[in-house]
C-alpha cells in the first residue's frame, strides 16, 4: 500500500476520533473552562486528521 494511502487512512481515523471526542465533551453539564479546553483538544485532533488527509492526497497527486 502506498504511503499516501496510509496517510489518508490514518488521517480519516484520527479525524473520526476527534469528532467522537468533540461529541463526548460537548455537553451542558461541564463547566465553561473545562469544556473549553476539552473542545480545543478535540478540535486539534480533528485538525490533525484533516492535515494528514490533505498530505496524503498531495503525495498521491505528485506520485508519492
Amino acid at each position: 500500500m502506498p504511503p499516501s494511502i496510509k496517510l489518508v487512512l490514518a488521517g480519516a481515523v484520527i479525524g473520526a476520533i476527534g469528532v467522537i471526542l468533540w461529541r463526548m465533551f460537548d455537553d451542558e453539564d461541564a463547566t465553561a473552562r473545562v469544556r473549553h479546553y476539552e473542545l480545543l483538544g478535540a478540535a486539534a485532533v480533528t485538525f490533525l486528521g484533516g492535515a494528514l488527509i490533505l498530505l496524503g492526497l498531495i503525495l498521491s497527486t505528485f506520485g508519492g
